[in-house]
Formats: C-alpha cells, structure tokens, sequence
C-alpha cells in the first residue's frame, strides 16, 4: 500500500529550530545507486576489488580473512616435517607466487578462489559489489554457478594452494545477503546470468574476463536504470533503450548516430541520478516498507484507483518541500504540468523542484560530486574523447573481442546479423559505418566465414 507518513517524513529529512531546515537525503528508505554527493568519498572506477566482495554475496558468505603475515605463519605451522629452514623457504615460495611484491602486499586474482579472498575494507567497493549483486542476483542461479566454479577451481588446487588458502581463512559465516537495492531495470540480469555462466566454466576465462564482465553490466545497468528514470512512469523496465558506441580506431563526427544518441544522450540523464534518488527517497516514507518507483506507482494507481487520496498525500509533500527550502528564487517560478494525470503531475512537479534546486543553488557541489561518481567509472572504462565531438561511448579492441566471445558463447559460429543483435541485446548498439568497422575487423581477424560468394550469409566465428 502506498502511503506517506508525514512523522517518518520530519524524522528522515527536517531538522533545526521547529524543524524548519530540510536536509536533502537518500538510500534511507530506498536505495537506488551506490552513490554520494560527497567529493571527498572514494570513487570505484575498476571492478579490480568490487569482485571480491561480489563472490562473497553471490556465496552467501562472510569471510573474516588474515593477512599475508598471519597466513604464512599458519602455513608454516601446519606443515610438521619440515625444519625452520624449510619452512622458510616454503614460505618464501608462497609469497612470490601467490601476492604480488608491492609495499602494500595484494592478493594475485589469478583464480577464482583467489579472487573470492581480495580483501574489501572500503565501503564504497562494498556498496558498489551490493549494487551489482542487487541488480544482477536471480534466485539462486548465481550462487549455483559460482560455488559450482569454486568446486571446479578445488579439484584442480596443488597441494600448496590447497594449504594457502585454508590458511587465508580466519572464519567463514553463512551470510544472507540483503538484495537492498531497488532495482529499477530489468534487462540486464535477464542475459547476466547466460554470460556468467559462460565465463565461469572456464577458469582461463574467470581469470581474464570475470572483472571485465562485472564492469560491462555496471555500466549496462546503470546506463539503463539512468535513461529509463528519465521516462518516469512511462519507463519500461524490460526494453532496452538504445545507446549507441563508436569503435576506438575509426573516425567519428557530430551526424553520426553514435554522437546523437551516445554519451550526448546518456550524460544529462547521469546528471538527474542524484534528484531522482532524492525524490524517490521522499516518495518511500511508507510505514509499510512497501517500495515504489515511478512504475511501481503507476501500477499501484491502476490496479487501486486510489488517485485522488495518493495526489493529495503527495500535494502535501510537494509543499512542505517548497515551504522548506529558501533559498532557491527559481524554484518557486516552476509550474506543474496539468496535462498529467493528479498524481504524476504533482511527482514531476515535486522532482522538477528537487532537479531545480541541486541546479540554481550552492547545493550544486552535491550534485556534481553524486554525479561524478558513475562519470568518472565511464570515463575511465567506457569513453574516449574526440576532440570537436567532446566524450562518446567507446570500444575498444579488447572489449570487442571480449563482447564478440560472449555473444558467440560456445556455439561454432554465428551469423553476423545475429551477432549484432545479441549485442544490442547487452546495450550495445553500432550505426551502419561502426558496422562495416567491426566486419574488417573480424576478417583481419580470420573470423568471418562467407557462405556464399555474394558475401550475403556472413558467419563470425568464435574466438579461441
């Protein structure tokens, strides 16, 4: 039942004198992104540490792990026929081959197993590996098929690894991970767990690609959860909306569809993440613990017919909102859109608020900092700047390679028509020229297969 009540709504957000300051807040009642308008809190920019803590929650597992010097004193002290010297040397061995010889000793990821053990005392890695496991978590599929690689991954231990690793655990408790966030987009964990399954079945690929693929479906789901909230209740949770990438090496400029509907399109729905996580928040003072987004209100409203009681709840909310904050002149110069319905006119009235005054007021900085957190990972993973064109969605060699590998799976070949839509289907979409970019790409890599002379039955193959 949606309902908001106005006690959870002074507790959560007003403070002061007669409570008459309002303190914008968000992930309280409804956890939308990782995210905070705080610029000296950490940004996840890699997935590098993120995996860890995401196979932990995929296991259900606590881990309490022991440091490099603790492990290698348990491993010395568990072998009995060795003397000091051996011990030593024994230790000595484990060291160089299983952490990396920085000032700050690391866990080499060289396996699953090892990768399950990467240490994560950041919460801002914490939250994003919730994040994802949220987003991405159905059933119990995944926690099938990552105890099924880490059970593949143990039949294959030599019997140092197998006693390193016992070592490495201080104490393991069952976990029951809290799937808090809420989850907005639908498409992404639908073909996740296909792709996962596929890289997990072999461990040369969970050693080279796991991270990667973790990174690919931060971005899908983000970007789609971004876009799709910018349609408010008009968002389909299951329609994958398209945005459209360059390739690396090829030329690019401003009448291609890869600029138009590319970053250019994604980035102003980046920037409404933190207005959308506010006004969601406020919209989920429910005393019920029920949770809704703008879809999940549409829906209630028709299944309920409880329009004009919900208008008025909201109208409330809308003006104490606009009573509370002074100063934001703008603001109040706003109007409501009456050609909605009584409820969304008033839930687009109250965000256009919310968007306006992180906009037009010193609570800018906030906004920037909220919204520099998914930039940043984009720009560091997913963007390369064209001079004239300014930043667009990029792909590189490398992740072509390791798209083409997953939407190829471990069939023989695939036709490329097919190739491109099971792209699009992850959220990649290529105009016509990136097309015919990817095709000479394939061929310098012998991968194309012609069935006929015409050239019009075009297979790809996989790649090895």
């Amino acid at each position: 039942m949606f309902t908001l009540d106005p006690e959870m709504m002074k507790k959560a957000f007003f403070t002061g004198e007669e409570n008459a300051r309002f303190t914008h807040k968000t992930a309280g009642c409804f956890k939308l992104f990782p995210f905070v308008g705080n610029n000296s809190a950490p940004i996840v920019s890699s997935c590098d540490l993120v995996v860890g803590e995401w196979l932990r929650l995929a296991c259900a597992q606590k881990i309490e792990l022991e440091s490099m010097e603790e492990t290698l004193r348990k491993l010395a002290d568990s072998i009995d026929d060795l003397d000091d010297e051996g011990k030593e040397k024994l230790t000595q061995i484990a060291r160089s081959v299983y952490w990396n010889d920085d000032e700050t000793p690391s866990l080499k990821a060289e396996s699953i197993k090892a990768m399950r053990y990467l240490p994560c005392e950041n919460q801002a890695v914490m939250k994003t590996a919730l994040y994802l496991y949220s987003a991405l978590n159905d059933g119990e599929k995944i926690k099938d098929a990552v105890k099924r690689a880490l059970e593949n991954a143990a039949n294959d231990d030599n019997v140092l690894e197998k006693a390193v690793f016992e070592a490495m655990e201080a104490k393991i408790e069952t976990l029951i991970p809290n799937a808090d966030y809420y989850v907005v987009h639908l498409a992404p964990r639908k073909i996740f767990m296909k792709d996962l399954q596929f890289i997990l079945e072999s461990p040369a690929r969970t050693k080279e690609h796991l991270v990667d693929l973790l990174e690919f479906y931060y971005f899908f789901y983000t970007s789609q959860t971004s876009l799709m909230l910018s349609r408010f209740e008009d968002g389909d949770r299951d329609t994958i909306i398209p945005l459209y990438f360059s390739l690396d090496w090829e030329r690019t400029n401003k009448e291609r569809e890869c600029y138009r509907s590319g970053w250019e399109k994604l980035f102003p729905a980046i920037e409404k993440q933190l207005s959308h996580a506010a006004t969601l928040e406020m919209l989920n003072q429910n005393p019920t613990g029920e949770k809704y987004d703008y879809v999940a209100l549409k829906k209630y409203l028709e299944e309920t017919g409880r329009y004009e009681e919900v208008a008025a709840q909201i109208k409330d909310l809308v003006d104490r909102y606009r009573n509370a904050i002074k100063d934001c002149e703008v603001m109040q110069e706003l109007k409501k859109n009456e050609n909605l319905d009584p409820v969304f006119s008033k839930v687009h009235f109250l965000f256009d608020n919310v968007l306006t005054q992180f906009r037009c007021s010193v609570r800018h900085r906030v906004n920037d900092a909220y919204t520099n957190h998914f930039k940043t990972f984009c720009q560091e993973r997913f963007l390369k700047f064209r001079g004239p064109c300014g930043f667009m969605l990029n792909i590189t060699e490398e992740r072509l390679v390791f798209l083409t590998k997953l939407v190829v799976n471990n069939q023989e070949k695939l036709s490329l028509k097919e190739v491109f839509h099971e792209l699009e289907l992850r959220g990649v979409f290529l105009d016509q020229p990136s097309k015919d970019e990817v095709v000479l790409f394939y061929s310098k890599l012998n991968l194309i297969e012609k069935k006929s002379d015409s050239g019009d039955a075009q297979y790809v193959r996989k790649i090895l």
